[in-house]
Order: C-alpha cells, then sequence, then structure tokens
C-alpha cells in the first residue's frame, strides 16, 4: 500500500523520467577563479617541504632502527664473548690448580718411589782444576814497546 501523494510537486519528484526525453540542463558553474602566482607557488613549496620531512622522517626512522639493530647485534656478539672469557678463565684457574698439585714435591716423590727410584746418598761435590789456557805473562809489555821493537824491522815505511 502506498500512502496518497499529498501535493503534485512531490509526485513529479517521485515520478521516473520519460527514456527519450533527456534531462534538463542545470546551469554550469563557474571553475575559474583569478589566483595569486605568489600564494600559489608558496602553497607549492610548503607541500613539497612537507613532502620533503615526512620522506626524511621515515627515512630517519629507518636509519634509527637499523643503527639500533646494529648495537642489539654487537651487544650480543659482546655477552657471548664476556660468557667465553668467564668461562676459559675458570678452565685456565682449573689448570693452574692441577699444575701446581702435580709439581708438588711430595707428589713428585711418591711417582719416584711408583716407579722404583730410591732417595740419593749423601752428594760428594769435585772441584775441577783449570786447564787449557795460558797464564798471563808476569811482566805484561805495553804496546808501544812491541811497536818499537816492530818498527826497526819495518825502516822507512811505517
Amino acid at each position: 500500500m502506498t500512502p496518497p501523494a499529498s501535493s503534485d510537486a512531490a509526485s513529479v519528484r517521485a515520478r521516473p523520467r520519460p527514456l527519450g526525453r533527456p534531462a534538463p540542463e542545470q546551469p554550469a558553474r563557474r571553475h575559474l577563479r583569478v589566483v595569486d602566482q605568489r600564494s600559489e607557488r608558496q602553497q607549492r613549496q610548503m607541500r613539497m617541504g612537507i613532502w620533503a620531512f615526512g620522506v626524511l622522517s621515515a627515512i630517519s626512522v629507518f636509519v634509527i632502527v637499523a643503527f639500533h639493530v646494529g648495537v642489539a647485534q654487537s651487544q650480543l656478539q659482546l655477552d657471548r664473548l664476556n660468557r667465553e672469557v668467564t668461562v676459559q678463565q675458570q678452565r685456565y684457574e682449573r689448570l693452574r690448580l692441577d699444575v701446581a698439585q702435580l709439581a708438588a714435591p711430595p707428589r713428585i716423590a711418591e711417582r719416584a718411589r711408583q716407579l722404583g727410584m730410591q732417595p740419593g746418598g749423601p752428594s760428594t761435590f769435585l772441584t775441577v782444576p783449570k786447564t787449557g789456557a795460558a797464564p798471563p805473562p808476569e811482566n805484561p809489555t805495553s804496546s808501544t814497546e812491541d811497536y818499537q821493537k816492530v818498527k826497526k824491522h819495518l825502516g822507512a815505511r811505517p
């Protein structure tokens, strides 16, 4: 059921257009306007500045994130190296303890007994006489005296 139309204008709007008739033309809106070239240039520069700032901001965010990733990776490597240094220091201390225990005189004496060695007797020291070198002359001569002896054989030559 449809309600009755209250007026002719409402019924005209609700009625469909006949197919063969074109729609009435509405007056075209003017889209032309007077543009101030200086303000248009300023607006264009402002838009370019905003775009440049946005692009620079995005790039700087990526650079900061990349830097942070590099720092995090370096920190992880540093932590791994610190753990390895700690493990190696503990190993070094254990090996020092082993060397100290193995080099202890009571342990060496016990191991010698296990191998069948026996403690030595009293030590005897011998003195070896000097041999081979001639004793120095009793009257050492100076080099000038030797030169004088040799010079007479040289003659006029120096």
